[in-house]
């Protein structure tokens, strides 16, 4: 068999699952993405410079931002991952803006919301951080938007009693869906303001607005608006077991009843349901799901195994998702119990538009997609070392730079599928020759963009794993790098080695902005193992 030119072929994903010589998936990468069916590495990421916690609270662990009147906020929680505790602080214009004192254990947000003409921000306080399932009250806040000092969570604390005057304990999430604000928690009691005073939850007999419904006999994790038209306001709950939908049922003012979807769903954690062009996708504790007018199980033969086996249950509410609508894609930040960490060290991630999977090890433990400007924000540190959180702008440019603008890059790796003529062969065809492979020749195609730090040429380091059998050790071979054009420095044109193996993959690494084409690789065939 003569020796020939193949194209390095590959399916678009990260298979984690079942062993790497079963596949037509890369086995392994870093920071890399699928695009038109292609490895891209990610882009990169640069922190606000106004937004820095290196104290005892220093995690961030809730982020949101709005806009009101012209003006943009940035809401930030930020505590102690041990203890739970922690503060509030929202920010504008490079500054902080206000903040509120005290202790709470966990911060959820909503805003802005309108009352009495002007525009106002709300603050849950739950106990429960890392506790899904606890019945510990919480308190829910109003408080305009007025630039001051620190404010007393005790000064605007609502009051949310049923119609006998007894506390109902909704400490599950809130939810504005005008005119009314929703507000759940245990036992599947689900509260709603009055249409007309979103600070009215005093609910009185024989009426709707304010109201309250148990939909569930457990507890309600979160809520999210639905597009229902006559049956408006509407609003999809997920409890620890079900998902319910709550409708108005009545024409000419507000009834609302519920209708159970299934009562054969979990959530992992309470910000970790992603809205996507109407579509709601959420990890459950064995499964993901998506919610798209009927619940339904996103297929996962990739990377399953990998994140329900390694994820720490015991840090479940520490998963939050958020999209990156650029490139299709849908982040999960989690906890991984290998890592040892009390934060979250990975992303499992699900590009809707490829229709894949795969993964990178990073952290972020808040994370918010900003439909203004059509940015990805997350905020955790730049790597384990440092001591400090910040909140980052994804997606641009190409390396890292830091709160004091320190430019820092990124590496990324991408290990191909394995490559053999006793399975599966160049061209994804079951050759079955037991036979060894000779690598002669890569000649590559890659956008290599911009080198780290700027005036660099870009490059790209490619090793050969090769092996004798799919338990064998592997070997690691140099075959050179790829260097990207620089003024009038020409690019490589191509790689020449002499490497002999019974099963071959290629690893491509680069701290620099890299694309893959379709690189040809020359084999030939070598003598019986």
């Amino acid at each position: 068999m003569a020796d020939r030119l193949y194209p390095l072929l590959m399916k678009p994903g990260i298979k984690r699952d079942g062993t790497p010589f079963q596949g037509e998936y890369c086995t392994d990468g870093q920071w890399m993405r699928f695009q038109r069916g292609r490895p891209k590495k990610m882009g990169g990421y640069v922190a606000l410079p106004y937004i820095t916690y290196s104290t005892t609270h220093n995690t961030i662990l809730n982020l949101m931002i709005f806009s009101s009147l012209g003006q943009t906020y940035y809401a930030v929680y930020h505590g102690e991952l041990t203890k739970g505790s922690g503060y509030v602080d929202i920010y504008a214009n490079g500054e902080v803006f206000m903040q509120m004192g005290g202790s709470p254990k966990f911060a959820l947000f909503e805003g802005p919301v309108s009352y009495n003409g002007t525009p106002h921000f709300l603050i849950q306080r739950v106990q429960d951080f890392n506790d899904i399932n606890s019945n510990v009250e919480s308190d829910l806040y109003i408080f305009p938007l007025n630039k001051g000092g620190n404010i007393p969570f005790n000064a605007v604390s609502l009051n949310i009693t049923d119609a006998n005057s007894q506390r109902i304990n909704l400490n599950g999430g809130m939810r504005l869906v005008p005119p009314f604000l929703f507000v759940w928690g245990m036992n599947g009691a689900v509260a709603w303001s009055s249409s007309s005073n979103i600070k009215d939850f005093t609910i009185k007999e024989n009426t709707n607005t304010p109201g309250s419904l148990s939909i569930s006999n457990d507890k309600v994790i979160q809520g999210y608006p639905l597009r229902a038209g006559a049956q408006s306001p509407a609003i999809l709950f997920w409890t620890l077991s079900s998902l319910v939908r709550l409708l108005n049922v009545s024409p000419d003012s507000y009834d609302f009843k519920t209708d159970v979807i299934s009562k054969n769903v979990s959530i992992l954690s309470r910000l970790s349901v992603v809205e996507y062009d109407g579509l709601f996708l959420w990890p459950g504790t064995d499964r993901f799901f998506v919610y798209n007018g009927t619940v339904q199980e996103v297929p996962n033969t990739l990377n399953l195994n990998y994140f329900f086996d390694n994820v720490d249950m015991t840090r479940r509410q520490q998963v939050v998702g958020v999209r990156n609508q650029k490139y299709g894609e849908i982040w999960w930040f989690y906890c991984d119990k290998r890592d040892s960490k009390p934060y979250n060290t990975r992303a499992v991630i699900y590009n809707k538009r490829e229709n894949t999977w795969y993964d990178t090890k990073i952290n972020r433990d808040a994370a918010w997609y900003d439909d203004a400007t059509g940015v990805m924000f997350a905020a955790g540190k730049a790597k384990d070392t440092d001591t400090v959180w910040q909140v980052w702008q994804h997606e641009q440019g190409t390396a890292g730079q830091d709160y004091q603008q320190k430019v820092f890059p990124i590496p990324a790796s991408l290990q191909t599928p394995v490559i053999s003529w006793a399975a599966v062969g160049p061209e994804k065809e079951e050759m079955g020759l037991d036979r060894q492979i000779q690598f002669k020749r890569l000649e590559p195609d890659f956008i290599l963009n911009k080198g780290v730090p700027d005036g660099n040429a870009p490059s790209l380091k490619v090793d050969l794993i090769s092996r004798l059998y799919a338990q064998s050790v592997p070997t690691t071979t140099s075959i050179g790098t790829i260097e990207g054009v620089l003024d009038a420095t020409p690019a490589t044109e191509k790689l020449t080695q002499a490497v002999t193996g019974r099963q071959m993959s290629f690893v491509f690494s680069s701290e620099d902005d890299f694309e893959m084409g379709q690189p040809l690789v020359k084999f030939g065939v070598g003598g019986v193992q």
